[in-house]
């Protein structure tokens, strides 16, 4: 959520008057075309011309390359602090008619973007991009949707751009968001505004969760453990919040009841609540899928989950919850089908690797070694799959991949364990 953590910082900052602005309701694109499995989709272009597509994917190597090597002079040209003030004020986040005030309000944004580029560079500094759409928006913006991998962490993540083309020919970002929060930066930047300039007690507490669930740190005397953190988000929920703010705790609330034991069916009741504020967000699916997973649901979590897809296009963290859905469902060519989906889209998704081993038939279970294959039989994938299998009770899957651990590891500890929960 690198754009949120942006205006929080920044909000503070902007402590000159500023006329209450009316809550402006967001308009989301309309999602790209969908990626049935097997298939390879190339990104949807809705009224942009050859010319800018190819403009906007050079523009988005350099801004990959700044971010993944900490050019932040670079970076510093990818953003603009002024259109991004004037997005505010065409949307009606901020009426800033003072030159004096925007003056302010651009140089204030322009600090904090520059004091956000480390952050970014480390959140932001993905693998691979690939686009999923290009869609011409208004007074000759493009609206860009990317799918950025990040191979560290093996996660995708999903970004909605808008970017405005200067008179140089010349690209910048003026706005962008994660679509698994569904809060576009200049959203938060009108939220954050007015929440600093009327002192509303929320706030605090909001940038406490932020601080959490983005870093990882707590927050003295505020957040600093997990009651605390319940207790806020429940504190947060019951204050009179914008929806914006009131979906994004929601969300946080949710994948925390996911964690609890008695937690998913509340998790999946909220996502009905979550629904009415972000109907059009492919989260609240995502979110759906897992506590019907969770719930043992599993023809709700596929219908879920492919509705997730629908929004998003297919990647192998999907791909492995409906593959493991369907062998819950004993359909077990299903479940290998989206499972070797998964694999294709990513070789490492060793969780897709783990749901191909349990859904193969046992006269094939021979064609998981390519895959172990690619990563040197690592002994830590192989431990991760066997223990997939025992799990599952699929003994001929577990058979076969203790025979590659002996075989490619015959010192290791694990050897004897194995021996003891296989029976041999």
């Amino acid at each position: 959520m690198p754009g949120l953590l942006f205006v929080i910082a920044l909000a503070p900052a902007l402590n000159f008057a500023l006329p209450v602005q009316e809550q402006v309701q967001e308009q989301t694109a309309e999602p790209a075309a969908v990626q049935q499995p097997g298939e390879s989709t190339p990104p949807v272009v809705r009224d942009v011309s050859a010319e800018h597509v190819g403009e906007i994917e050079t523009f988005f190597a350099k801004l990959g390359e700044a971010l993944r090597s900490g050019d932040e002079g670079t970076l510093a040209t990818c953003f603009s602090g002024e259109k991004m003030a004037q997005s505010c004020d065409d949307r009606g986040l901020l009426k800033i008619g003072d030159d004096k005030l925007r003056a302010a309000l651009i140089e204030a944004i322009d600090e904090n973007l520059d004091e956000s580029f480390p952050l970014w560079c480390e959140t932001m500094a993905w693998d691979r991009i690939e686009f999923r759409s290009f869609t011409a928006g208004e007074k000759q913006t493009v609206v860009v949707v990317t799918r950025g991998w990040n191979g560290i962490q093996q996660v995708w993540t999903l970004i909605r751009w808008w970017l405005a083309r200067n008179e140089d020919g010349s690209w910048v970002v003026f706005d962008f968001e994660d679509l698994d929060t569904g809060l576009r930066t200049s959203t938060m930047l009108g939220i954050g505004v007015e929440a600093t300039r009327s002192g509303a007690a929320w706030l605090p507490k909001l940038t406490a969760l932020i601080t959490y669930s983005t870093r990882g740190e707590p927050t003295a005397g505020v957040l600093e453990t997990m009651d605390d953190l319940e207790r806020l988000i429940d504190e947060v929920l019951e204050d009179q919040v914008p929806a914006d703010i009131e979906a994004f705790v929601l969300i946080l609330k949710i994948n925390n009841l996911l964690g609890q034991e008695e937690g998913p069916r509340e998790a999946l009741l909220l996502t009905g609540r979550l629904q009415k504020l972000m109907p059009d967000s492919p989260i609240v699916w995502y979110l759906r899928g897992i506590a019907n997973f969770t719930l043992e649901q599993y023809s709700e979590s596929v219908a879920a989950c492919e509705k997730y897809a629908e929004l998003t296009g297919w990647d192998s963290d999907i791909c492995e919850k409906i593959s493991d859905s369907w062998f819950q469902l004993d359909e077990r060519e299903k479940a290998r089908k989206f499972a070797e989906q998964g694999l294709q889209d990513n070789p490492q998704a060793w969780g897709c690797l783990a749901s191909l081993a349990v859904s193969l038939p046992d006269d094939r279970k021979a064609e998981l070694e390519p895959w172990l294959a690619r990563c040197e039989y690592d002994i830590a994938v192989i431990e991760m799959v066997i223990d997939w299998t025992i799990e599952q009770e699929e003994w001929s899957a577990a058979d076969f991949l203790f025979a590659l651990l002996k075989k490619h590891h015959a010192d290791s500890e694990l050897i004897p364990y194995y021996e003891t929960e296989l029976g041999r």
